[in-house]
């Protein structure tokens, strides 16, 4: 679960979580103004959900940085508390 905090993820922090995780999430987050957390590379997404977002951004041209979660099951996690959102696709 997470605290609530600011608007735009901004003082999020995971209950009980690691200062490091934290800080590591929140730079993630606020890398860009458009971060996308993905399966696979934007070159080569691995699930549906994520070529589709791809194709919908860049046809849109909407700068965004792109995030692999399969790379790194640390930030996996941690981005399912932080957000209190159970899944990515």
């Amino acid at each position: 679960g997470r605290e609530r905090g600011t608007h735009g993820g901004r003082g999020l922090r995971l209950r009980g979580g690691d200062d490091a995780l934290n800080a590591r999430l929140e730079g993630l987050i606020t890398a860009s103004d458009v971060v996308v957390f993905m399966k696979g590379t934007r070159d080569e997404p691995k699930c549906g959900f994520s070529s589709k977002m791809m194709a919908l951004l860049e046809e849109h041209r909407v700068p965004f940085t792109p995030f692999d979660i399969l790379s790194d099951q640390e930030v996996r996690q941690g981005l399912k508390d932080y957000s209190n959102w159970p899944t990515y696709p």
